[in-house]
């Protein structure tokens, strides 16, 4: 079954050491906003930037983010939660460790794949 109204749902999470599978797994719910990095993309994205810049990359992912119904999160405890707290939708989280988190981690497929489908049906 395809999701048709993936642009209902934004999925965010880092650092996600297989990012490109779980990317596969929303792509095939045709979810349109996904926003997945690995460490090593995380640190480069906050290194490209300065202050000023890196704060206005994070404000629009907030606001691009705010306008979906649902929104996924992937990442540290400590993360999630401040995320959760600045949107508006209907949040889910997956928690993958304790703050802060300096290495990549598996994220179990299944589990995205069980909040996606909780959330469509």
């Amino acid at each position: 079954m395809k999701f048709v109204r993936g642009g209902d749902i934004a999925v965010i999470g880092f650092p996600i050491k297989n990012k490109d599978e779980i990317e596969e797994v929303l792509r095939s719910f045709n979810i349109e906003y996904i926003l997945l990095m690995n460490e090593e993309e995380r640190q480069s994205f906050i290194k490209k930037q300065g202050g000023k810049e890196l704060l206005e990359s994070v404000l629009k992912i907030i606001s691009d983010v705010r306008k979906y119904k649902h929104c996924v999160i992937i990442g540290s405890n400590m993360r999630v939660k401040v995320l959760s707290k600045l949107l508006d939708s209907q949040v889910y989280t997956i928690d993958i460790g304790e703050s802060p988190l300096k290495n990549d981690v598996y994220v179990d497929p299944q589990r995205v794949l069980d909040i996606i489908k909780t959330i469509i049906e």
